[in-house]
């Protein structure tokens, strides 16, 4: 009888174990799910935002349009920089700039 009960709570133990190891496993699962979700509930305000900003915002269109494909209206003029070093302007160059040799 001894050795019966012995062996129900050494079960029981190992049952245990188990069980907070998958409620370990769980909750670990769900605080990946809760990141994901997060990340894709700020996705979609971005995109809700962005959509509404496409159909209402004419300017904002504009500005895209220009940005992604390089569009330029007929009596605009468009600047394109590239990163670079920065020029010195020596001492006494800035004076001479706007002069005429």
């Amino acid at each position: 009888m001894v050795i019966a009960a012995f062996a129900l709570i050494a079960y029981f133990v190992l049952e245990i174990k188990n069980v907070i190891e998958e409620n370990d496993n769980l909750l670990a699962r769900e605080q990946t799910l809760s990141k994901e979700l997060e990340k894709i509930r700020t996705d979609l305000e971005f995109q809700t935002e962005y959509y509404r900003m496409l159909l209402y915002d004419d300017k904002f269109v504009e500005r895209r349009i220009k940005e992604k494909f390089g569009y330029v209206g007929s009596h605009e003029i468009t600047f394109k920089f590239t990163e670079g070093e920065p020029v010195k302007i020596e001492e006494g160059e800035e004076e001479s700039k706007g002069e005429n040799p």
